[in-house]
């Protein structure tokens, strides 16, 4: 009788030994589970952060590239503009960029010359959007940025 208890005494303790063994493991692969995914977040953020970055450029680029188009011609710049002469969706880097340019007064870019246009860039890469406005001012002959004017925009 001693033996046989002796025996299912054993056999209890391998059964516990086996159950401590798998829940440690149990826990060790949560624990590596956990830092995986934690990783994997840290990857995304960095990505969306970068992207957002590069958007951000791209906008910018898109205005100095409208400057640039109304130095290049500065007597017909209005017309080429008026009949779709901007950068729409166009491939940069990684991401794309576009350019609007509207008369803020009147809606009307070919009326007057000396008007100040309203400028929007904007960029995109991945999921990121990033907006940029400035006022551009014409004064004798001379373009430059209304001070204070420039602004992210938030749509």
């Amino acid at each position: 009788m001693i033996r046989n208890n002796t025996c299912f005494y054993y056999g209890a303790r391998r059964g516990s030994s086996y159950l401590l063994i798998l829940s440690v493991s149990m826990i060790i692969a949560l624990i590596g589970l956990s830092g995986l995914i934690a990783a994997r977040i840290d990857h995304k953020i960095a990505t969306t952060t970068s992207d957002a970055t590069e958007a951000r450029f791209y906008a910018l680029a898109a205005i100095e590239l409208g400057i640039f188009a109304i130095d290049a011609d500065p007597l017909n710049w209005r017309m080429a503009i008026h009949n779709g002469a901007l950068p729409v969706d166009m491939p940069i880097g990684n991401g794309s960029l576009s350019l609007l340019i509207v008369d803020p007064f009147d809606n009307d870019l070919l009326n007057d010359s000396s008007e100040s246009i309203l400028m929007t860039g904007i960029g995109a890469k991945g999921i990121a959007r990033h907006k940029v406005q400035v006022t551009v001012v014409f004064t004798g002959g001379v373009t430059s940025f209304m001070p204070g004017s420039w602004k992210q925009v938030v749509d």
